[in-house]
């Protein structure tokens, strides 16, 4: 039973207690540094692909700015608007300086939603000249850099007397 200890064992034996604590702190904190990463690379590679994908999003979104720049653009400052009979709702928004943006009919109830790109004051000035037969049922405005939009709904007041 006089077997001597093999070197590398003797090496590790004779280190004071420190730095075998600090060894053994420094391969298990590599372990769970490893299994963490393990876990977590699911994570990483969906956090990847959705920034390629923002990307290539904001690439897109800046050529059809750069496209919609170069259309010409015929806007007319705001000018006051006088009451408008019924139906004249193209000629209120032209009054009003406002880039018609989309236009959606409804049929059952009548109803329009319209996006328009305006100021401020052409906004206002569109509002107080809304034809008489048209209700104003929503409106939110956004204001991006490029300017603001705004989002009419409107419904059809004559519709809206006959089904009460």
């Amino acid at each position: 039973m006089d077997s001597r200890l093999p070197s590398v064992l003797r090496f590790w034996l004779s280190l004071p207690g420190w730095l075998l604590l600090a060894a053994q702190g420094l391969g298990i904190g590599t372990l769970a540094l490893l299994g963490g990463g393990w876990l977590l690379q699911d994570e990483w590679r969906q956090r990847e692909n959705a920034a390629e994908r923002q990307q290539r999003l904001l690439q897109q979104i800046a050529m059809v700015q750069r496209q919609l720049d170069e259309a010409p653009e015929a806007l007319m400052p705001p000018t006051p608007i006088g009451p408008t009979t019924a139906g004249d709702l193209a000629n209120v928004l032209q009054q009003a300086g406002s880039a018609l943006l989309r236009w959606q009919r409804q049929e059952k109830p009548l109803r329009q939603t319209l996006s328009l790109r305006i100021d401020y004051a052409g906004l206002l000035a569109l509002l107080e000249a809304l034809p008489a037969d048209l209700r104003l049922e929503q409106l939110s405005v956004e204001t991006p850099p490029q300017g603001m939009t705004a989002r009419l709904v409107l419904q059809d007041a004559a519709e809206e007397q006959a089904d009460e």
